[in-house]
């Protein structure tokens, strides 16, 4: 193992990581003009000359893998797997270049840290014959156990389908955290669904609420800045990968209507890793308990599923959705999801021990839970860093104030505290059927601050640092009800969409996208319209049409995806936290496309 404190080799002066890099983007500058995808190949050149500026030093090597896995896949798609004697020269060539460049990074990766990280590069395949054996060779080169904090969100929507929106992000120790009925951006932090109910008897006719979401998970990932879709639809779980050419697949035929009795309003499905190996495994709360399948690392997973745990489940310890809200998430900082609930007595944990075996759940919390008063369609609850630990605490919207129980560090949690007399049910009139409430780091402290959507515009009580937070004011005079914002007609969003590690404001109205950016300190500029495209007056509907906001390309800006009847269309940030056009990825997993 490399020691923590060698220097970088360099060559001329210049980090050979960079150097690889250069030579990397030589060559997709040179396959943009290639046959017959060139603008496959073009985006490749795009890409890695975007990456290899932002590298300073040999310590940014992780970029490399990712960026041979672009390339490579780039170059397999454009040729359809064909032998390599039978591409053209010019193709054939770049290919070649390739592979000394991938052996070049072989021969010196393992002398290169990250955060004091090894990144290990496997053995290639002996099958280069094909540009297929050429791209699974390559996407296993990368195999990173980062020391960031990566999150994945649930999304329920119409009728049988249950999408979740797996996400890739660490930039600069920036993480994504999703919150009711959006995502935001915040430093290590988590949120929760906060309105479970949403998936009885989910029909587009009563949906009020479709866009909500499950408590993510925060562990290492093997690949940064890419974001996958997985779909638990009719006969199993479909994943759509982020790529250039944009296909899915049956990953499994488990955790479906058809193929499991899988009910969106009885059973909760997540993704999460719960062995600690950095990849996302499949979890279901079901009727006996707790269903994992462990993920494989080739895009399949272990089946049948296995039952790890005999509680949360409908018949094993009466868990309701219209009741309980359980989730997956980090709460020790060890690598791997617990399980966290919030049930009849509180908040119920179990402790994750590792290879997705769990412990005999326990009350970590007497608070926040059905007998203490709290009502999911009233009362929004929270997981997310607000205090100095830097570990996750619960934070409650209650009657009359938003409580947070903070982290002992040992899987239980401090009585809960008062800490904002406000956007409360009682303290201020918030209501969640009208008024969207997050978690999210709005100054760059590392720490959730509060924010609500609600009569007059956006609200926003401020984290002092230690977990006491300051007034409530109103920051933006506008997405509120007054200015004629409506829950079940305009979703709104909290995410970073200028790069400064800072969540801006983000809502989907009647003509299109508005924005509101961030000052850097918590206040915010002007609402401005900013798309149009997305909105209401384009057709798009919240009972059958989710919209997200979340970093598509690994440049730590969030860019818009949305399900259409027909197609998934993406609007990709210009880098300025603009949207200059909208372009359609996939008939898959659409509204009337989907499985």
């Amino acid at each position: 193992m490399a020691s923590q404190s060698q220097q970088p080799k360099t060559r001329d002066g210049v980090p050979l990581s960079l150097d690889i890099a250069i030579n990397m983007v030589n060559i997709g500058k040179e396959a943009s003009s290639m046959t017959p995808a060139p603008a496959v190949f073009s985006a490749v050149a795009i890409l890695l000359t975007t990456i290899r500026d932002k590298m300073a030093n040999d310590q940014d090597c992780v970029d490399l893998g990712v960026l041979c896995v672009s390339v490579c896949d780039a170059l397999q798609r454009g040729t359809d797997g064909k032998k390599l004697e039978d591409l053209n020269g010019s193709v054939r060539d770049a290919i070649r270049r390739l592979e000394a460049t991938v052996a070049k990074i072989r021969q010196r990766i393992d002398k290169v840290t990250k955060r004091h990280e090894i990144v290990k590069f496997f053995a290639a395949s002996n099958d280069k014959g094909k540009i297929a054996g050429w791209r699974s060779e390559l996407n296993e080169i990368l195999q990173v156990f980062n020391s960031e904090l990566i999150l994945n969100t649930n999304t329920k929507v119409s009728d049988t389908h249950q999408v979740v929106l797996k996400i890739h992000e660490a930039i600069g120790g920036q993480n994504l955290a999703y919150t009711r009925p959006t995502l935001c951006r915040a430093k290590r932090a988590f949120s929760h669904s906060t309105l479970q109910r949403l998936n009885v008897n989910v029909r587009p006719s009563n949906v009020r609420y479709p866009n909500e979401t499950s408590l993510p998970r925060a562990v290492p990932t093997l690949r940064a800045g890419l974001a996958d879709i997985v779909d638990f639809g009719q006969d199993g779980v479909v994943i759509l990968r982020n790529g250039f050419n944009v296909q899915s697949f049956l990953a499994i035929k488990d955790y479906s209507y058809n193929a499991g009795g899988s009910r969106i309003e009885e059973h909760v499905r997540l993704v999460g890793d719960v062995t600690g190996d950095g990849a996302d495994d499949l979890v279901e709360f079901g009727e006996a308990g707790v269903l994992v399948s462990t993920n494989n690392g080739d895009n399949t997973f272990t089946s049948p599923v296995k039952l790890v745990l005999k509680d949360f489940g409908y018949d094993a310890g009466g868990w309701r959705v219209e009741k309980h809200i359980r989730c997956l998430a980090d709460i020790r900082g060890v690598g791997r999801s617990d399980i966290v609930g919030f049930g009849d007595g509180g908040v119920i944990v179990s402790k994750n021990d590792g290879n997705a075996k769990f412990n005999p759940v326990y009350l970590a919390l007497g608070d926040f839970g059905y007998h203490a008063g709290w009502r999911v369609e009233r009362h929004l609850r929270f997981i997310g860093v607000a205090t100095e630990s830097g570990r996750p605490d619960i934070i409650g919207f209650g009657d009359k104030s938003v409580f947070i129980g903070r982290n002992n560090g040992d899987g239980t949690f401090a009585p809960a505290q008062a800490v904002v007399n406000d956007l409360c049910y009682v303290a201020g009139g918030w209501r969640i059927e009208q008024h969207p409430r997050f978690i999210a780091d709005l100054t760059g402290d590392g720490k959730v601050d509060i924010i609500g959507c609600g009569d007059a515009g956006v609200s926003a009580s401020l984290n002092k640092g230690d977990g006491t937070f300051g007034p409530v004011n109103l920051v933006v005079k506008h997405f509120g009800t007054r200015q004629g914002w409506e829950v079940d007609k305009h979703p709104r969003f909290i995410a970073d969409l200028t790069g400064d590690k800072r969540g801006d404001v983000i809502g989907f109205g009647e003509a299109g996208v508005y924005v509101a950016y961030n000052n850097g300190n918590g206040t915010f500029q002007p609402a401005k319209f900013v798309l149009s495209d997305f909105g209401v007056q384009q057709g798009w509907q919240v009972n059958k049409h989710p919209r997200f906001v979340v970093d598509l390309t690994g440049d730590g800006r969030a860019d818009i995806l949305g399900f259409r009847e027909n197609s998934v269309f993406v609007a990709y940030n210009d880098g300025k936290g603009g949207f200059p056009s909208v372009k359609t990825v996939t008939s898959e997993l659409s509204f009337s496309g989907g499985r």
